[in-house]
């Protein structure tokens, strides 16, 4: 069998069945409060990481033919999010190879953090045996085979500024370049510079000019919309910013709002804003576009770097404009930054992922599963008479429309499959693309296999937006 962690915060074992099918043997809830992100096994357990910045170390055992996992050591102490985690035994290799469980050594447990930091455990009590700082945010860890019968595992780790590095116990090293050694070090020293400059820069009660800053007490009221952005002084002196989600229908912390360590003083010595302000975030520009006579511009929010096809899309769907004017507002992104704009829509098309993002996040395909849509559309249009296909698109835009403008409305978030509009004009689409289509922006078939429901893990908004941008073309 093998075991599972998911976005709903769970882990789940499976066993395998006669036929090679596999069943759930037992659903964990409750023990992590965020996503499950990464599982690693050893001989009668595992280890999960989290992002609710722990770990823990599960015993598994047979009961009655049924394998059940229980936890038995916390690990605390990472200070964000816990991407990645793998176990070792740390005995030297002929030990190792002695034994095959894990009473036969000494297990250590690495874990790789948001923090900044790689930290070694001690399996059994749950302390920290060491925390490795990193020059930026620590995204896989592994252990790699011993050199030699009386060598211990190596450690390797990979991080945010594209460099993979192997650790070796201290004193087993021999000819390691003092260069190499001193430019890591000055690295991890620049990063928590930067973070002590922008900690300071909060102490000192800067915010970004424009934004309005609260008491915490305003989060007692819930938003007005999905994504909207209030900034709170919190008990502690500092300002965070949260965001309104109609999924979990509360305020969730985006972060601490601190000054931009790259955009220094300003000539009164103030602290200057790094960016401008609209609808709640920040944004490197904000273009006033004129679209018609008499009307007032509508504003155009963009990022360096950002993909200005994105943005011409979720502006066109923000403000109801034909998808025909996608090109031009894509060109006047490019024209009114100075080329910053071709470029990062060359990069897209070259590398559609930032080299500094979170490897495995939803973000990271996007324009991969974006992809998958517009093909699933086109499909649709080629492969059926014009009729049909008009239909079938006209009902899934209206899905997606729904869901974007009331996300809260319990009606738009789930679709009886019996439905007789359902049937004709989606689910009997021979090719199942209009089924699939949904499932891309988040919907799933519910435990009674009567509905479709938005699942909360997966709901994509920007798919949606995707889509609608699509089929308004």
């Amino acid at each position: 069998g093998f075991a599972s962690g998911s976005g709903d915060a769970s882990i789940r074992l499976w066993q395998r069945q006669e036929g090679g099918q596999f069943r759930c043997a037992q659903t964990i809830k409750d023990e992590h409060t965020d996503t499950v992100r990464a599982l690693s096994a050893f001989p009668g357990g595992f280890i999960s990481a989290s992002h609710d910045t722990t770990l823990k170390s599960w015993s598994t055992l047979e009961v009655e033919g049924t394998v059940v996992a229980s936890c038995r050591t916390v690990f605390v102490g990472h200070q964000a999010l816990v991407y990645d985690a793998k176990v070792a035994d740390l005995s030297p290799a002929s030990a190792a190879a002695s034994s095959s469980t894990s009473a036969g050594g000494v297990l250590a447990v690495a874990s790789a953090s948001e923090d900044c930091t790689v930290r070694v455990w001690d399996e059994a009590s749950g302390a920290c045996l060491q925390v490795l700082e990193m020059p930026g945010c620590a995204w896989a860890v592994d252990w790699l085979p011993p050199l030699s019968s009386e060598g211990r595992p190596r450690l390797v780790t990979g991080t945010s500024d594209s460099v993979a590095r192997i650790w070796e116990q201290k004193g087993a090293s021999a000819g390691v370049d003092e260069n190499v050694v001193a430019a890591f070090q000055a690295a991890v020293e620049e990063r928590k510079a930067a973070a002590r400059k922008g900690q300071e820069a909060a102490e000192q009660g800067f915010s970004p000019q424009g934004l309005k800053v609260e008491d915490i007490s305003a989060l007692k009221q819930p938003g007005g919309k999905d994504g909207q952005v209030k900034t709170v002084r919190d008990t502690d002196g500092k300002t965070y910013a949260y965001q309104w989600s109609v999924i979990s229908l509360k305020w969730e912390c985006v972060g601490e709002v601190v000054a931009d360590p790259s955009q220094g003083q300003g000539a009164g010595g103030d602290m200057v804003a790094p960016d401008k302000m609209f609808d709640g975030q920040h944004y490197d520009y904000v273009f006033d576009v004129d679209v018609q006579d008499g009307v007032p511009p509508l504003k155009l929010p963009y990022n360096r770097g950002e993909n200005p096809y994105e943005a011409a899309d979720r502006f066109l769907l923000a403000h109801t404009l034909p998808a025909s004017y996608r090109e031009q507002v894509v060109q006047f992104i490019i024209q009114n930054t100075g080329g910053a704009g071709q470029a990062a829509a060359a990069a897209a098309v070259a590398a559609p992922s930032s080299d500094f993002v979170d490897p495995y996040s939803r973000t990271r395909d996007n324009e991969v599963k974006v992809g998958e849509i517009r093909s699933l559309l086109a499909k649709i249009k080629a492969s059926y008479p014009e009729e049909r296909a008009t239909v079938a698109l006209k009902t899934l835009n209206a899905y997606c429309l729904n869901l974007l403008k009331q996300p809260a409305e319990e009606k738009f978030r789930r679709i009886r499959k019996s439905n007789a509009t359902f049937q004709q004009r989606v689910a009997s689409l021979e090719g199942g693309e209009g089924c699939k289509v949904l499932e891309l922006v988040g919907f799933r078939t519910d435990d009674s296999g009567e509905f479709y429901v938005v699942n909360e893990a997966l709901f994509d908004r920007k798919a949606v937006e995707a889509t609608c941008a699509e089929l308004g073309r």
